[in-house]
């Protein structure tokens, strides 16, 4: 199924992936939805709008970090970094698309902003913006097709590695070697996330968790999160149903 998308407004609300020089039908949903990315329309239609500050607040309940130096890959609009909202930590926002660095200038306290579309490019280490750099944590909710990517080039910066994935990520031959050679902790989320405001994911998600002293282990812990409640989870759907419908006001009048 071809779909065709309009530019909007806010580049920033939306992914930008490069999928090389074709087009590529890419599965976004475990109901097998199939759609058309062109890879010359940079506002192509989003894996995820912005990961929830639930989620994040579930996983800190039971996962202690230490503070220091932290870094986002793929920060987005900073909505992750907004939610871990710590004291003790300096902040390293890595991000694709120049049209977030205000959204990211904006925050407080203000992050170091990193833009560049090498981060998991072909390219020598030497030639990537953050070669040499050190970090306590790296955390971020990676584009699914990319997401080994992102994991590995952030294993090479940081002494832990936490990332917002689907469950399935745990199984593919794909992956094998690399989950065999670096197996995480997994912190499952009991209730599925909306990335849209539209209602929940049609698949299980959790927080991947990898630790420098962990490598060339076989087993990992599965820890279970606590549910969050509807309540909590409806925020963000109710404020975009209330704008959604004052925009719509607006246009009638």
């Amino acid at each position: 199924m071809a779909v065709l998308f309009t530019k909007p407004k806010d580049s920033c609300a939306l992914s930008r992936e490069v999928f090389g020089n074709s087009k590529q039908e890419i599965t976004m949903s475990s109901t097998n939805r199939r759609e058309v990315l062109d890879p010359t329309d940079v506002y192509a239609k989003p894996y995820w709008d912005a990961t929830p500050a639930w989620v994040v607040r579930r996983l800190f309940e039971r996962l202690t970090l230490p503070g220091g130096n932290w870094l986002e890959p793929g920060a987005g609009k900073g909505n992750l970094i907004r939610a871990v909202a710590r004291t003790d930590v300096k902040w390293t926002a890595l991000e694709l698309r120049e049209e977030c660095r205000p959204h990211l200038e904006s925050l407080d306290p203000r992050p170091e902003i990193v833009i560049t579309d090498k981060f998991i490019e072909s390219v020598a280490d030497s030639q990537k913006p953050l070669y040499g750099r050190k970090f306590n944590v790296a955390i971020g909710n990676p584009p699914y097709p990319r997401a080994l990517k992102f994991i590995q080039e952030s294993l090479k910066l940081a002494d832990t590695v936490v990332m917002l994935l689907r469950l399935n990520f745990l199984g593919s031959s794909k992956r094998a070697q690399f989950m065999w050679d670096h197996t995480p902790d997994v912190y499952v989320l009991p209730n599925r996330p909306s990335f849209t405001g539209k209602g929940a994911a049609n698949m299980e998600y959790g927080w991947f968790v990898w630790r420098h002293g962990d490598a060339g282990r076989s087993e990992g812990k599965l820890i279970m999160l606590a549910e969050t409640p509807r309540a909590e989870r409806q925020v963000k759907s109710k404020l975009r149903r209330a704008k959604t419908k004052a925009v719509g006001s607006f246009r009638a009048a």
